[in-house]
């Protein structure tokens, strides 16, 4: 299952004792591969065939999608977690393990940090960094501002943790908010499940529409089909009729 990491639970943290934490539950040996592989899917729809090390990542969905941008979030990193990488989400109390597993998501390799205060800015900042030392994929959502000083700070810190990511060779993958300055964004324009009628059915497959954007990504056909097919305890993601 997927290992919680809850030292973060009190104030203030200790980032020391949090990477002497995260080195023994999370050790990483990163390949000489350039990129971590994902699902097949994905293969035929990034620049690069796959996540790039060093790079980041921006997934968002229009307010009509509700938890799309994390479904997704989820089979994008699934492949990586199956063979030898580690992922950390951080600070996104609504990501779903076993939702994740469903996708392909390992478990075994997943950290959750829960922040007890999740609208500390310097404190996302700190813990974030230190994440992005130690995984090679990070998941996170940047807290909400509630002024236009801390939107500074905010923007100010996520250039700081991309560059950070960059200098690591992880992977910074952002959920919620369009980001962008990173160099892949993805946006899920349409989140459509299936099997649901006027007053019966059950839900079935969900078709999803994204956008990709960012460095190395056409201008045109930036737009493909993707489709969640439930199978039993697992999801199988392919690409739709249209794409």
């Amino acid at each position: 299952m997927a290992r919680i990491v809850d030292s973060l639970a009190r104030q203030p943290v200790d980032l020391d004792e949090f990477r002497q934490l995260m080195a023994q539950i999370a050790p990483v040996v990163r390949a000489d591969q350039k990129r971590l592989q994902v699902l097949d899917v994905f293969e035929t729809v990034l620049p690069g065939r796959g996540l790039v090390r060093g790079q980041s990542v921006s997934i968002s969905a229009d307010s009509s999608c509700g938890a799309g941008a994390l479904s997704l979030a989820s089979a994008l990193i699934a492949r990586a977690t199956q063979i030898d990488s580690w992922c950390a989400v951080v600070g996104v109390a609504s990501f779903g393990v076993s939702g994740a597993a469903q996708l392909g998501v390992s478990t075994d390799r997943l950290a959750l940090v829960p922040l007890a205060d999740a609208s500390s800015r310097s404190q996302w900042i700190a813990v974030t960094s230190a994440l992005v030392d130690t995984c090679d994929v990070v998941i996170t959502r940047v807290p909400k501002s509630t002024s236009s000083s801390h939107t500074r700070q905010l923007s100010d810190g996520l250039r700081r943790l991309q560059a950070r990511s960059r200098q690591q060779e992880s992977i910074l993958l952002t959920v919620g908010q369009v980001d962008q300055s990173a160099d892949l964004r993805l946006r899920v324009i349409s989140n459509k499940w299936v099997g649901i009628e006027r007053g019966w059915g059950l839900l079935g497959d969900r078709m999803m529409q994204v956008e990709i954007s960012g460095k190395g990504v056409a201008r045109h056909n930036n737009i493909v089909q993707l489709l969640f097919r439930s199978t039993g305890d697992r999801v199988v993601v392919s690409l739709g009729e249209d794409s």
